[in-house]
């Protein structure tokens, strides 16, 4: 499984601030454009893998445009890195079609081997994280642990009324799960959370938004950062040591800068880069998902906040939005791209709402990857300010 073109299997997440999705405004009054205004990933096309690169032997039935993030999914699934498998030169360059390693031989007795599984057709699908589950070794049967006490409530069943017909009994069900409540309609739910963040008319005089503070990786190292969004172009940077990095989008095209080095940001690392800055969402969500359907996720409370739900598809990407169904306003955001050898999932997660001009902006933001846990702490967060075009371009 080697590649022609280098850095096509960086294990590398593009950070991004999901604070622009969930003020949700639109940073202009008409839909976004292109791929900074957060459109779905087109249906993949074009060659096979092994028509476009060389020395591919397992993965010879996944489109050419797919491999890199498929890759991404091999290397989630069973933690190893790229240069585990492949060989990079001395110069720093890739010849990801050698097979100097040993590794790379067994992964792809692994890829058959879960190929000729799907193919026997058991009645189920298995995947590389069905057994590794983010581990190089299978970890195998977990050890019991103690329940909570909240565990314990849940296996109770409930007390039978004393009289009266348990069926028809209020609050029973007869140990099942009962009725659920029917969704609300989608033009309600999004007209809701329009409300929740300020209203359509504040929403649409928007038009750019700069925030700073501090974010928080995985590993307790804090950085600051700054986010600057203009209709449909995205500028983040973070202080980060030894060197800073910088990532943007000017409309067209995106890059990245760390340090000195200037490199481009395409295909999948692009779209994860821009999926979360879409700051038209409240006002473009039915524009950009066609589909878009009221549930599609199980009921479920986030921070003891019952959630609506909002689920679109488009290609290969299912995005969900979980509303607070009191107030409105977006507690969460799970997106699952499908590669052709298993999912890989994010997560957003939203709080501390605080007025930013006449709007309503999360102070607190969690992103969740399968190899990032960012955590960005809002300082402060400035609508309409003046921004320079030139600040989204590419550095020369």
């Amino acid at each position: 499984m080697g590649f022609k073109e280098a850095g096509t299997c960086r294990i590398h997440v593009y950070l991004t601030i999901a604070a622009l999705v969930v003020f949700a405004g639109g940073l202009h009054a008409q839909p976004p454009q292109g791929r900074g205004g957060g459109q779905p990933p087109a249906l993949p096309s074009g060659p096979m893998a092994n028509e476009k690169y060389k020395n591919i032997q397992a993965l010879t039935n996944v489109p050419a445009d797919q491999l890199d993030v498929t890759m991404r999914y091999v290397a989630a699934a069973v933690n190893m890195r790229c240069i585990d498998c492949h060989v990079q030169e001395p110069s720093g360059e890739w010849s990801y079609e050698k097979d100097d390693k040993r590794s790379k031989q067994t992964a792809r007795q692994m890829m058959k081997m879960v190929n000729g599984i799907n193919a026997a057709n058991y009645g189920i699908q298995v995947q590389c994280a069905t057994c590794h589950a983010g581990h190089n070794q299978p970890v195998g049967l977990p050890m019991a642990e103690m329940l909570t006490p909240e565990q314990i409530a849940q296996m109770t069943p409930p007390a039978r009324p004393a009289g009266g017909n348990p069926q028809g009994a209020a609050g029973f069900s007869g140990g099942g799960r009962g009725q659920r409540a029917p969704a609300p309609p989608v033009d309600d739910v999004i007209g809701k959370y329009v409300d929740a963040v300020g209203g359509r008319a504040s929403l649409e005089k928007l038009q750019s938004l700069s925030m700073t503070g501090t974010v928080t990786n995985r590993a307790g190292q804090s950085a600051g950062f700054s986010i600057e969004e203009k209709q449909g172009k995205y500028r983040e940077a973070r202080q980060s040591t030894p060197e800073a990095s910088i990532h943007g989008y000017d409309g067209s095209a995106g890059w990245e800068q760390a340090g000195t080095k200037v490199s481009d940001l395409t295909g999948f690392p692009l779209d994860q880069a821009l999926r979360l800055n879409d700051a038209g969402t409240a006002l473009h969500l039915k524009e950009k998902y066609a589909n878009l359907q009221a549930g599609g996720g199980r009921p479920m409370q986030i921070n003891g906040k019952d959630t609506t739900v909002l689920t679109g598809r488009a290609g290969v990407l299912t995005d969900q939005f979980y509303f607070d169904s009191a107030s409105g306003l977006l507690l969460r955001r799970v997106l699952t791209t499908r590669t052709p050898l298993g999912q890989l999932r994010e997560q957003v997660d939203y709080a501390d709402y605080r007025a930013a001009g006449d709007l309503k902006v999360p102070f607190e933001i969690k992103l969740t990857t399968w190899n990032v846990l960012d955590t960005y702490k809002v300082a402060d967060a400035k609508v309409n300010v003046a921004l320079d075009d030139a600040r989204f371009s590419k550095p020369k």
